[in-house]
């Protein structure tokens, strides 16, 4: 069939910062400006036009955004600003949470009942959305990456410049607006050490730059700061069984050094069997791994 390019232009949508698609919504999805928050819908097909409605900041340049998963409410916050925003997407209505810190990231538990946001200082915050009360943590470092588990119950953490991913886990049959959220077990380092290869040894392992876990919660990919020796940068990948989170190492993705860095790792969604992970590199490539387990 005849394919065709769609361009999303408005005057609007100036300085990007931040895009994130409305689940199980096809062509909907939000992108993050410096004046606030433009959601496009339509332009599916070639002769559908676009529309566009638009979200102003309440303060400056937007840099993050997350939906909720039932897409009816979308997180969002300012770079540089304190807290964050949560709109009510079908009123255009705002819920301002303040004194939470600078905002670095944000994930919505599977159930939307929940909410993680990373800091800029060494803080975290889990949030309950009835009343958007909150527990805060102390942590390493900022949070870099946050992925919850498929039953909403527990979520693992890592940190800037730190080797090692760490589970938060929610007391079971307990809902909102209760949270009491704890660690779950010692974090799982991943420091630098030796392996032998077949004509040399190789240091893989330090600091956790990206990862991703599965929709099953089967497998867990890991990109590793690049090796001193080589400049080549790894990826772990490891077998993981919840509750509990048992890991068993499987092996590792390695990179070239015409790849780059690795700069997005995500598995697919919505994946019934099995699982499709997914590498972006600084170099423009992307890779499709499939990863096939028997039982």
């Amino acid at each position: 069939c005849e394919g065709f390019v769609r361009r999303y232009v408005h005057e609007f949508q100036g300085g990007v910062c931040a895009l994130e698609w409305k689940p199980f919504a096809g062509t909907v999805f939000a992108v993050g400006c410096r004046t606030g928050i433009c959601i496009w819908g339509g332009g599916g097909t070639k002769g559908q036009r676009p529309l566009m409605s638009f979200l102003p900041s309440p303060s400056g340049p937007i840099n993050r955004i997350e939906w909720s998963p039932c897409g009816l409410k979308l997180a969002s916050a300012c770079q540089g600003e304190d807290g964050f925003v949560v709109w009510d997407v079908s009123s255009e209505t705002p819920t301002r949470i303040l004194r939470a810190g600078r905002t670095s990231l944000l994930r919505w538990s599977p159930s939307g009942k929940y909410l993680v946001q990373g800091t800029t200082s060494n803080t975290m915050r889990i949030w309950e959305t009835e009343t958007w009360t909150c527990e805060k943590w102390s942590c390493s470092g900022p949070v870099k990456e946050a992925c919850w588990d498929a039953a909403g119950e527990s979520f693992l953490l890592s940190y800037d410049n730190c080797s090692y991913l760490e589970l938060f886990s929610l007391p079971a049959n307990q809902y909102p607006p209760f949270i009491g959220a704890d660690t779950a077990k010692t974090p799982v380092d991943f420091g630098p050490y030796s392996v032998e290869g077949i004509d040399a040894t190789t240091t893989v392992g330090g600091a956790i730059e990206h990862f991703a876990w599965d929709p099953l919660n089967r497998r867990l990919a890991i990109a590793l700061s690049p090796s001193p020796d080589s400049g080549v940068q790894h990826i772990a990948l490891l077998s993981t069984k919840m509750p509990g989170f048992t890991l068993v190492p499987i092996g590792y993705l390695s990179g070239t050094l015409q790849q780059g860095r690795v700069l997005d790792l995500r598995f697919r969604p919505c994946q019934q069997t099995n699982a499709l992970l997914s590498i972006s590199w600084s170099s423009g490539a992307i890779q499709f791994y499939p990863l096939v387990w028997t039982r």
